[in-house]
């Protein structure tokens, strides 16, 4: 029983405290349940200002102040002033303030008020950055390029800037100089050749709100970075593929030409006779006994064109009718070749000792001779290796035409052999 009224109290007491939580935020925010929050919007980019209510059918206003004069843009919905504000209501209890395209005009700042009542105010913050070259492309190597970022509204809190390169080392960070109506900071940068080809380099601009001399990490933050800010330069250093200015090459190699150079070279080979041969990096060696060739590479900047060039000697190398080394395909089907013949005359020759054998021993057999015939019969046996299975048959018919040939002389040259053993 105890334990059930110590969880009854438990829960009272945490119902009262959720009570009186909501109560209390109530009372902080008013007829708010989401206030408008300070804004920082790049140049020409779409930004939205929140304002929610507790309330369903709750009547929203939104009114400008710019110079501390203030001016109403939106009510109930509408915004018939300008074209560059829009209501978006598809969220519910909310009425967000959409600027379509924000400018220096639109840094200001903005209240939501509900009802006639209760009201919340922001600061939209507008900042712009840009370079003093409209073409990125036109800055050439020792340009001194100024890159300027301003926040372009004067009530704005303290900003810190920063300015990081693509590695992220911090280039400069210093207050912000005041300049009619924004705050401005600039980076100077002397443009230099780049070290590999392709190389732009990238700037990074942000700034910190700070305040009470403190950066605040709660508040928004601008963020903007520069890319592809190529450096131009001339033609510099022509060179070939050639080590040296003369090299030796066969009929139908190439020989390639390489510059240092922004925007890339184009390259024009000619003959010793200033005639066009190539307008590619690569050069075809035509036939001849020596070719003397020039690679011309060239490229523009500003309108004003650059060009360097390099000269090199060819001697031909002409190739002679079998001095060409043979193939590896060649010597395996050579050696394969030998290693068959081997193989044939080793066996071929076997088989025709053991056959001559064979007769003599199959005749001797047919006269009876049994005084050498039996030796001669041993002595042949041992001697005589297996043949393969193949060559049965042929023994066999061999035999048996030599019993049927009835051939006396034969048979007396075979018989004196045998008696002279």
């Amino acid at each position: 029983m105890i334990i059930k009224l110590q969880c009854s109290r438990t829960m009272t007491l945490v119902g009262v405290t959720l009570i009186a939580l909501t109560l209390s935020s109530w009372t902080v925010n008013g007829d708010f349940s989401e206030r408008p929050r300070n804004t920082l919007a790049l140049s020409e980019e779409r930004t939205i200002l929140r304002c929610c209510s507790h309330k369903r059918n709750a009547n929203f206003k939104w009114i400008k102040y710019r110079h501390s004069l203030p001016e109403k843009i939106c009510e109930r919905g509408r915004c018939p002033k300008d074209n560059n504000y829009q209501i978006d209501g598809r969220t519910q209890g909310c009425n967000d303030l959409v600027v379509v395209s924000a400018s220096a005009n639109d840094a200001a700042l903005y209240e939501c008020e509900i009802d006639e009542g209760s009201s919340a105010a922001a600061h939209l913050v507008v900042y712009s950055c840009g370079t003093n070259i409209s073409n990125s492309r036109d800055i050439v190597e020792g340009d001194r390029v100024a890159i300027r970022c301003e926040i372009m509204w004067k009530d704005k809190p303290q900003f810190q800037a920063y300015w990081k390169d693509e590695k992220g080392n911090v280039l400069n960070s210093s207050n912000f100089t005041e300049q009619q109506d924004a705050y401005v900071s600039t980076l100077m940068v002397s443009t230099r050749r780049p070290e590999l080809l392709g190389f732009s380099w990238v700037f990074q601009f942000l700034a910190l709100p700070v305040t009470d001399n403190k950066i605040d990490t709660s508040a928004p933050v601008a963020n903007w970075t520069l890319e592809r800010m190529n450096v131009s330069y001339p033609v510099g250093s022509v060179r070939t593929s050639c080590r040296d200015d003369a090299c030796e090459r066969k009929v139908g190699d190439l020989i390639t030409c390489f510059a240092d150079g922004f925007p890339l070279p184009d390259y024009l080979w000619l003959d010793e006779d200033d005639k066009q041969v190539s307008r590619n990096p690569e050069l075809i060696v035509r036939s001849g006994d020596t070719q003397k060739y020039k690679c011309v590479a060239a490229n523009t900047i500003r309108g004003r064109s650059h060009s360097a060039s390099v000269s090199v000697k060819v001697f031909i190398r002409e190739e002679k009718l079998g001095s060409s080394p043979a193939p590896v395909n060649y010597y395996i089907a050579v050696i394969v070749t030998l290693v068959l013949v081997f193989i044939i005359v080793s066996f071929g020759r076997r088989f025709l000792k053991d056959k001559a054998k064979l007769k003599i021993l199959f005749r001797s057999k047919r006269r009876g001779d049994t005084k050498h015939g039996t030796q001669e019969t041993r002595e042949l046996t041992q001697s005589i290796q297996p043949l393969p299975s193949d060559n049965e048959g042929t023994v066999d018919n061999n035999a048996s035409n030599d019993d049927g040939d009835g051939d006396d002389d034969d048979d007396d040259d075979d018989d004196s052999a045998s008696d002279g053993w």
